[in-house]
C-alpha cells in the first residue's frame, strides 16, 4: 500500500507533462490581486490561466530582447 506521499508523488508525475510531453511544474505564491489579474486576463482571452502566464511571459520577453545585454 503506498503512502500518502508516495500517492502525490505519482499524482504529479501523472500530471506534469502536457499534450507534446514537455513541461515544469511551477510552484510559487503571488498576491491575491496578480491571481485575479490573472484569471481575468485568462477570461477575457478565452484562454487557461496557464496559456495567459505562458503569453504575457513571451511577449515581456520579446519586448526586452531588444534590450543591451538581455542575453548576457
Amino acid at each position: 500500500m503506498a503512502s500518502n506521499a508516495e500517492r502525490q508523488r505519482a499524482y504529479r508525475q501523472r500530471h506534469l507533462q502536457d499534450v507534446d510531453s514537455i513541461g515544469a511544474r511551477l510552484n510559487l505564491v503571488v498576491s491575491v490581486q496578480a491571481k485575479a489579474q490573472l484569471g481575468r486576463l485568462a477570461r477575457h482571452h478565452g484562454v487557461s490561466q496557464r496559456a495567459m502566464l505562458e503569453r504575457l511571459l513571451a511577449e515581456a520577453e520579446q519586448a526586452a530582447a531588444g534590450a543591451v545585454g538581455y542575453f548576457d
